[in-house]
């Protein structure tokens, strides 16, 4: 090998180094610069110049523009500085004036030792070489640099200096400066690191700061940054590193860098890279790989700073060693290299001895969203926007990423599953006896060959050997809020083109194919084919004994891949998926879910019109802590609108928050949120159609607007997952879901009482379910009430709306039997506006549904009753107090009242359209209970012997008379009645009929009909006699003997001790046997009165009669 030569510069006298400038400095320059007056042969060897004495040796980072000018003004400086005996001097700017210079320099004395110590500061670092160490060629025959050595009888003076003040010395005394190849001008000497750190006291790595570095801003200080740094090596021994210390360009890692050394027999370094056990793994500097460390700027602030000092990163080429197999007789383990913090990401390799780890140096490390406070950036201000890869980290500061490769197939594989849910699987050979299951190892993504490792590498760091650390509360926040999400996004871009051609490669799978099921401990059941490479479905839930299932696939209901797959693979899954975006990606199978009866539907074409928002949240963290940082999210600009998306979010968990302090009902949901180990699904606004009420509550959907009902959420805590054994071969089931939720709805609305007579609405139906049962029940229903009887009615001391009467509503389960019921337990009076009604006080009502399941699964109009128990009472008609029951006359504080049961107003709608309601007045099965009823003093009811039977409501078209009634003449003033209309029917004991029916009782009945109004009195008084037939004044006695009737009177007077009386006149009976009238010219009046004594109820008939003989 021939030695290195200089050439004469035909422009001055300047003899220029003949070697290819190093790589990257393109305008790099070894001169040699002769004493004035003597003028060396051209070329010139290395031997040949420094045999000249006082020649100087320059090293320049672009060659001078102006040699002689140059020439004049180093001899100049070195004049100045008095370094007239200067031998080798670096200089980074020669075309700048000297003031700016700032140069290295090394000084020979004649006896070719240093003439002054040296030293070679750059920031942090130092070289220090010592006044007494000799400068030699390193070949006297053939050289091709120089070399300094340490004078072996002094101290030892060639070390580097590491600030604070920590020496490592030259390991073998000395110091080379290369004139060929790519170090020319850089200084070379060795340095041994020991890797083991005391307890109270650093490593020589950690004194180096050599490892990976990443940057933030110091919350304390504003416009300075903090730094987290990640360990690359630990164990025990020493580390020989091979150094070249470029002064002009330390930032070039060609020409400065701390070499590890690569050769036979490898060098195995205990590593702070872990396997997914936790296992250290050992590195081993790969040949040709040029490991070493190189510097980087230690950015203080976001703005480089030439006073920042330097920190050490990685670069080059480590082979990942083989794990330790525990004997001959266990099968070599695959590499699995931990990616994070979570044992469930991480990268895969075979067993293979040629798994390859690159560092590429260079690479972005501030982070300036990052903070300590979860949701805020560095300001304090809450974080809106969407991280990029640029914004997650940017190149203000500079550290070292990571790339893989398998030595077997060249590609490595990259693994990731949700931290809280993690999928296991039964192994082929499990017996059905001992369902025990195995981690289930999904294949994720394959990581495409090294081919332009600066774009491919990303942010990855070791976690062994943290302890002590500064800041290390920092350490796991970083990872989640920055190197995770930029780990994935890389890796993410890096695949998509690779997963894109892998789908279109995929075809249907028959449904004989086999399959592979897995499962996580939140009862996730996946289906994969047999090799596990494409993910088919995945059942989330299972309600109603396993005949409903929450089954998502891909889009269209294809294979779950492409983003989708990513997000479920993500190892800290926080998936915010709302609007249209999540259905071009995945589409559910099913997805209707009950509980109790009440059904839920997550079909994702609904969620834009009920503003659905779907969470799948498996990592640390609450979900409001979550819900407030975009950048934890999954995917959200996949799978929601983002910064929209999360306004909406936080507004629905804030204000959850809020009506928990108050409202039992959201108190569960609020704990949920706000618990950073609770780890589920979780559906907002979730569309809960009025069909899937239970059938007793199908009545409700009449009342409630379908446009605002909804669930508040529903939550998938966890679904077990059992093996069932099918024939001797074990499968994975799944069973009921433990599923949670609200229905909370409420109605703003106001009935308004100028409308129908009967309106309805439901005003609140608040469910609270957990497990999957019913906790919590509360409803309120509204019934307007502007019409009973025909009558226009106001409801008295009202304490709602006008007229409206509130039904609430409960829940029992008694036994597993599940009950509902809808009742109004306060008096309301109503007042008519007619001449007889005077008002209607309803006890107590309730609301039912009368359609049965059966029915209504037919199609079956839904029916429904509100039932009503309570007191007519009825006005005292002048001069004949008919109806009888009702307040006393002059004293409205005596209240008497007529108690009925079973009043009814019907409500019916279609299934389809529920808002066509009708509405219908049923008092037909109205009945009286006698024992809580009380007439007037003076009433008709007081003083007759009658018997309350039942009531009347006349139909349409209907009479009395077409009913047998035959009409009675009494004081007031009768109209005929028109419909509608309504009677109280009474029965009146006429006593027998002695010896002729025997048997039989003489009963008539007495109708008081009346038909509403206020313009006059529409009243009816009748009467029918049983076995009167059609013409109702004539009735038969053992089918030969009749007796007619020509008139009904009933008269009312006054008693000698001033009570009313009431007396029942037939006008005119006469008897007519076998056709014959006997006697041909007489006829009777007969007169049945009640006793007129108040004090005593006329339970008995007295009667006179009064017998006329026309011929007399």
């Amino acid at each position: 090998m021939s030695q290195p030569f200089f050439e004469k510069s035909d422009a001055s006298r300047l003899f220029f180094l003949q070697e290819q400038p190093p790589a990257g400095l393109g305008g790099y320059r070894c001169v040699f610069l002769p004493p004035s007056g003597i003028t060396p042969p051209s070329p010139l060897d290395l031997s040949g110049s420094f045999a000249i004495a006082g020649g100087l040796y320059l090293f320049l980072n672009s060659p001078p523009q102006d040699e002689a000018a140059f020439i004049d003004a180093v001899q100049n400086y070195l004049a100045k500085q008095r370094l007239d005996r200067a031998r080798f001097m670096w200089l980074s700017n020669p075309n700048e004036s000297p003031v700016c210079w700032n140069p290295f320099s090394l000084t020979m004395e004649p006896d070719g030792t240093l003439g002054r110590l040296a030293q070679f500061p750059l920031r942090n670092y130092m070289l220090a070489l010592g006044a007494s160490c000799m400068i030699s060629l390193n070949d006297q025959a053939e050289p091709t640099g120089f070399e300094i050595r340490q004078n072996t009888t002094g101290d030892r003076w060639i070390y580097l200096d590491v600030f604070p003040g920590k020496p490592f010395y030259s390991t073998d005394s000395r110091v080379t400066l290369s004139f060929t190849g790519p170090y020319t001008g850089s200084l070379g000497f060795g340095i041994s690191a020991g890797l083991e750190a005391g307890t109270d006291s650093p490593g020589d790595l950690d004194v180096l700061d050599a490892g990976i570095r990443y940057y933030f801003n110091d919350p304390e200080n504003p416009g300075y940054l903090l730094s987290l740094r990640y360990r690359i090596f630990s164990g025990k021994g020493t580390l020989p590193l091979q150094v070249f210390f470029d002064p002009l360009n330390p930032e070039q890692g060609t020409r400065t860098f701390f070499g590890l050394p690569a050769g036979e027999p490898p060098l195995a370094l205990d590593s702070c890279f872990q396997s997914w056990v936790g296992m250290p793994l050992k590195l081993s500097p790969e040949a040709g790989g040029d490991t070493k460390f190189v510097f980087a700027p230690y950015a203080q602030t976001p703005w480089a700073q030439d006073t920042d000092p330097y920190t050490l990163i990685p670069s080059g080429v480590f082979r990942i060693l083989l794990p330790q197999r525990l004997s001959s007789d266990y099968t070599q383990p695959a590499v699995r290299l931990l990616a994070g913090t979570s044992a469930l990401e991480y990268l895969g390799f075979p067993a293979d001895e040629g798994n390859l780890l690159y560092f590429i140096p260079g690479k972005p490390a501030y982070a300036p969203c990052f903070s300590i406070t979860p949701g805020q950036d560095s300001t304090g201000q809450a974080r809106l926007g969407v991280n990029t890869q640029d914004t997650l980290l940017s190149d203000q500061a500079l550290t070292s990423y990571v790339y893989v490769s398998s030595g077997q197939t060249g590609t490595a594989g990259y693994y990731a599953q949700p931290e809280n849910c993690v999928m296991y699987h039964l192994e082929q050979q499990t017996p059905a006896g001992t369902p025990l299951l195995d981690y289930m190892e999904i294949p994720f993504k394959a990581l495409p060959l090294p081919q332009n490792l600066p774009e491919q590498a990303f942010s990855m760091v070791p976690y062994g050997d943290l302890p002590n650390l500064y800041h290390g509360e920092y350490f796991g926040s970083f990872e989640i809020q920055v190197l995770s999400p930029a780990r994935r996004l890389t890796i993410n871009a890096l695949t998509a083109e690779a997963s894109s051609r892998k789908a279109e490669a995929v075809s249907a799978q028959s449904a004989a194919d086999p399959v592979s099921l897995g499962t996580t401990n939140h009862g996730w059941l996946a289906q994969f084919n047999d090799q596990r490479t494409i993910w088919q479905t995945l059942t989330l839930a299972s309600a109603r004994g396993g005949t409903q299932q929450l089954v998502l696939a891909g889009a269209e209901g294809g294979n779950i891949s492409g983003v989708l797959r990513d997000a479920l693979q993500t190892n800290r899954l926080f998936l915010v998926a709302e609007g249209s975006k999540f259905s071009a990606l995945g589409a559910f199978l099913s997805s209707v879910l009950s509980i109790e009866s009440f059904s839920f539907d997550l079909n994702t074409e609904m969620w834009p019109d009920q503003e659905t928002i779907f969470i799948m949240k498996y990592t640390g963290s609450s979900v409001l802590e979550l819900a407030s940082d975009l950048n934890r999210w999954t995917g959200p600009l996949d799978f929601s609108e983002g910064a929209v998306t999360r306004q909406h979010l936080l507004g629905i968990l804030q204000d959850a928050v809020q009506m928990a302090a108050t409202n039992t009902y959201f108190q569960d949901f609020a704990a949920i949120i706000q618990d950073p180990f609770w780890n589920g699904i979780l559906a907002l606004n979730v569309f809960a159609p009025l069909w899937g009420l239970p059938p007793e509550l199908a009545g409700l959907a009449g009342g409630i607007d379908p446009d605002e009902f909804k669930a508040h959420h529903l939550g998938i805590q966890v679904s077990p997952v059992e093996v069932q054994d099918t024939g001797g071969l074990p499968v994975l089931t799944m069973k009921e879901s433990s599923l949670f939720g609200l229905i909370y709805y409420n109605s703003d609305s106001i009935l308004q009482q100028s409308g129908p007579p009967y309106q309805y609405q439901v005003k609140n139906l608040s469910i609270l379910f957990e497990n999957s049962a019913i906790k919590q029940f509360g409803c309120s229903v509204e019934l307007l009430v502007n019409e009973l009887f025909g009558e226009t009615v106001r409801l008295q001391n009202c304490k709602q709306d006008p007229n409206v009467m509130l039904f609430n509503g409960k829940y029992q389960d008694l036994d597993g039997r599940k009950i509902f019921t809808l009742n109004n337990l306060e008096a309301n009076t109503f007042k008519a506006d007619g001449r007889v009604l005077d008002e209607v006080e309803i006890l107590s009502a309730s609301f039912i549904t009368e359609t049965t399941e059966e029915e209504q699964k037919a199609g079956k109009d839904i029916q429904t009753r509100f039932s009503f128990q309570g007191n007519l009472r009825f006005n005292a008609l002048e001069g004949f107090d008919l109806f009888s029951f009702g307040s006393e006359i002059g004293d409205a504080g005596k209240k008497g009242q007529l108690n009925f049961l079973n009043l009814s107003v019907k409500m019916s709608f279609p299934q389809a359209s529920p808002e066509n309601k009708t509405f219908t007045f049923d008092a037909q099965d109205l009945s009286f209970n006698q024992a809580a009823s009380k007439a007037r003093r003076e009433s008709l009811y007081s003083h007759f012997p009658l018997k309350l039977k039942g009531f009347v409501q006349g139909q349409e078209g209907g009479s009395p008379k077409s009913m047998g009634f035959n009409n009675v003449t009494t004081p007031i003033s009768e109209s005929s009645l028109f419909y509608p209309w309504f009677g109280l029917l009474f029965e009146l004991n006429l006593g027998s009929l002695g010896a002729l029916a025997a048997n039989a009782g003489f009963t008539a009945k007495l109708l008081a009909a009346w038909s509403p109004g206020q313009s006059g009195i529409s009243v009816f008084t009748g009467i029918s006699i049983p076995g009167t037939g059609e013409s109702g004044k004539i009735f038969s006695i053992q089918s030969i003997l009749k007796i007619s009737v020509d008139q009904f009177r009933i008269e009312a007077g006054l008693s000698p001790g001033g009570h009313t009386s009431y007396v029942l006149i037939l006008n005119n009976i006469r008897l007519d046997f076998m056709g014959k009238k006997l006697p041909s010219s007489a006829y009777t009046d007969l007169a049945l009165f009640g006793n007129p004594d108040p004090a005593v109820r006329a339970d008995s008939l007295g009667w006179y009669a009064a017998y006329t003989d026309e011929k007399k």
